[in-house]
């Protein structure tokens, strides 16, 4: 967790104006992580987590107020496919997550292959999640400098790009 935090403190580095930072919501390691770098540092900036609609975990334990578990699930989002929020994470997601959104398969289909097409870069659906999220304007932020956390390469283009 500390060092996914990292990542946080880099977008508070480099992105000088950041309203909003999305990201994937998994075990939540990196959002715990990210959450703790930015909140500390900088409060303001809103942090909002993103799950798989068939995956939410999180979304449903943030709602009972404890950590809830979900049968498994066949999401292309491999990466985010947990059955509960950690122990150490979840309480961490509780008391600075802003914000959290869920998102299709389909929704996550488009925006990887919106980012492969547009950008040239192949991302796994599990980050394309973020990109989903901003696409389908489940935000809130328009008019906000928006940073998408983005990150792995973990890709079965066939089941998911074309699938």
């Amino acid at each position: 967790m500390a060092g996914q935090g990292t990542v946080g403190l880099e977008i508070l580095d480099q992105v000088e104006d950041v309203d909003v930072v999305v990201v994937p919501i998994g075990g939540g390691g990196l959002i715990s992580g990210i959450l703790t770098a930015i909140k500390e540092t900088k409060p303001k900036v809103t942090v909002i987590g993103v799950e798989p609609e068939i995956a939410n975990d999180t979304a449903l334990s943030l709602e009972k107020g404890e950590i809830t578990s979900i049968p498994t699930t066949s999401t292309i989002a491999d990466g985010l496919r947990a059955s509960h929020p950690g122990e150490i994470t979840f309480p961490i997601v509780q008391k600075y997550l802003d914000q959290i959104v869920t998102v299709s398969e389909e929704e996550i289909r488009r925006a990887q292959f919106l980012v492969l097409e547009r950008m040239k870069q192949l991302i796994e659906p599990s980050s394309a999640i973020t990109v989903a999220a901003a696409m389908s304007d489940k935000l809130g932020a328009a008019d906000k400098n928006i940073v998408c956390v983005l990150s792995g390469g973990n890709v079965s283009v066939n089941t998911t790009v074309f699938g």
